[in-house]
């Protein structure tokens, strides 16, 4: 059953990208990055559309589960759609738009947490203004991390699938998830069809895409924090990854004296794409295998969150490890880019 939905989805995203295509509607062109602006065919930004139809009628099929998490999710997609339009709206507007959406979603949808676990913020959560800001804060934090890992094929999504699988495992310990589960483990499957189409450059999230999966993942991070015992550090070890790197991104800008709202092409899986590009044998397949490695510790770090989700010490320690790893691979690989670029 689970290959049919994926078979399924296959035709569907043939279909939405053969549509968009012929009638030039978010067709990629190139802003000047890296492995984007070689490519010759057209590429389409069909993410966000092929999730919103796939989550909705996969929803409407499963008792309208996670039905709301989706319709709130398409406000961003139609964002998203905008910026890839490349209209006149810029990076600090975006930024507040996405803040004004967040704020009413998580007030629309009453996802009020007043405690996370975490002596001194626990303290300004209490007051329901301040839980609902900072939540909104975090949530436009995360959807813009995603739209960071979005630079080489399969990143972003393949990150996706290794948290839905994670939150699949762990919603399986509770009672009553029949309909929770069911629906993620569907929800899978056009996540897979898009990872695979993906890979082969046949289509791109995009940020109407990135933007969609973002908000609708992080919205049922709160809303399974809310609802089921579970730890609040391992909802933040599931999306360090994004996050962090808005943080390393975002100190990497102020200290060159660049604008931190400025793209470039120094995020993690850039810096492993271009020292793979250094090998003949591996040039040609380095956006890929840039994807691959990086999926691969991810799941080495999500096989390690999900082993004691409820131990905050263990939690707390995998968090700074992350942290602590990701900053020695990442300092590493631009000695050696720099090392390569003074030869």
């Amino acid at each position: 059953m689970f290959l049919i939905y994926i078979i399924f989805s296959l035709i569907l995203l043939h279909v939405i990208n053969f549509t968009l295509k012929k009638n030039n509607i978010l067709v990629y062109k190139s802003f000047g990055f890296s492995h984007k602006e070689k490519k010759r065919d057209k590429i389409i930004l069909s993410g966000g559309l092929f999730f919103f139809i796939s989550f909705f009628f996969i929803s409407l099929l499963n008792n309208f589960t996670y039905l709301n998490f989706v319709l709130y999710g398409s406000v961003f997609l139609i964002l998203g759609f905008f910026s890839d339009r490349n209209l006149k709206i810029s990076a600090q507007q975006r930024l507040a738009i996405m803040l004004i959406l967040s704020f009413l979603i998580i007030i629309n949808a009453q996802l009020f947490i007043d405690k996370v676990d975490i002596v001194f913020l626990d303290k300004f959560l209490k007051i329901n203004i301040l839980s609902i800001i900072f939540f909104a804060v975090c949530l436009v934090i995360l959807i813009n991390g995603v739209n960071f890992i979005d630079g080489t094929n399969g990143n972003a999504i393949g990150y996706f699938i290794i948290c839905f699988i994670s939150l699949i495992y762990q919603l399986g310990f509770f009672e009553n998830t029949q309909n929770e589960l069911k629906t993620l483990k569907i929800m899978l499957c056009p996540m897979i069809a898009f990872f695979l189409l993906n890979l082969f450059n046949k289509n791109y999230l995009g940020d109407n895409g990135s933007y969609l999966m973002a908000s609708v993942t992080g919205i049922l991070c709160i809303n399974c924090f809310i609802y089921y015992n579970i730890s609040s550090f391992y909802f933040i070890n599931l999306l360090l990854y994004p996050v962090f790197e808005v943080l390393v991104s975002f100190i990497r800008k102020i200290q060159s004296n660049k604008s931190p709202y400025s793209p470039d092409n120094l995020h993690l899986h850039h810096l492993i794409e271009k020292n793979l590009s250094q090998f003949k044998l591996l040039k040609k397949y380095k956006n890929n295998l840039s994807t691959f490695v990086i999926l691969f510790l991810l799941t080495i770090f999500f096989v390690l969150i999900n082993l004691n989700i409820n131990d905050k010490l263990f939690q707390l320690n995998l968090t700074s490890v992350f942290c602590i790893f990701y900053l020695f691979i990442y300092l590493i690989l631009r000695i050696l880019l720099s090392s390569k670029k003074l030869r």
